[in-house]
């Protein structure tokens, strides 16, 4: 469309997606983000904000894309959806957490907004390929003896 024939409705539109940062003129030509930078911001909000983030639909809206869309940058740019990375994230770091000492399933699985502890220990053996009670048994670090 030529500048002359812009209308109040495209103008409020490009508005709108300059205010999100996702239209830009660069030398009088108007650019939009690309994909792939659209992904990787998705992508960076989710690693930065993954401890509160429980839903998906969530992440979408900060992110500023609906939630069908960034499950087709996920598809696209990596080989899992937004979701298992998320649950990749949080069970990563329960299985950090379950290396304390003082620390038990319920605690962990509280921690990452698990209401049931049973689920939290379903999703854990998804994602890691053990149980957390096996993978706590495993991994512990006895202290030394002096």
């Amino acid at each position: 469309m030529l500048p002359s024939q812009e209308t109040p409705t495209n103008d409020l539109r490009r508005s709108q997606l300059q205010a999100r940062g996702h239209y830009q003129r660069v030398n009088g030509i108007a650019t939009g983000k690309t994909a792939h930078e659209t992904y990787q911001r998705c992508r960076q909000y989710i690693q930065d904000h993954w401890l509160h983030l429980l839903t998906l639909e969530q992440a979408a809206r900060e992110c500023h894309v609906a939630p069908a869309y960034l499950c087709r940058l996920f598809r696209r740019f990596d080989r899992q959806s937004p979701y298992q990375y998320l649950l990749r994230l949080k069970m990563t770091h329960a299985a950090e957490r379950l290396l304390a000492p003082d620390s038990s399933v319920k605690q962990v699985a509280d921690l990452l907004g698990f209401d049931d502890r049973f689920h939290f220990s379903r999703v854990f053996k998804r994602v890691i390929g053990v149980s957390p009670g096996q993978y706590a048994r495993a991994h512990y670090r006895w202290p030394a003896v002096s």
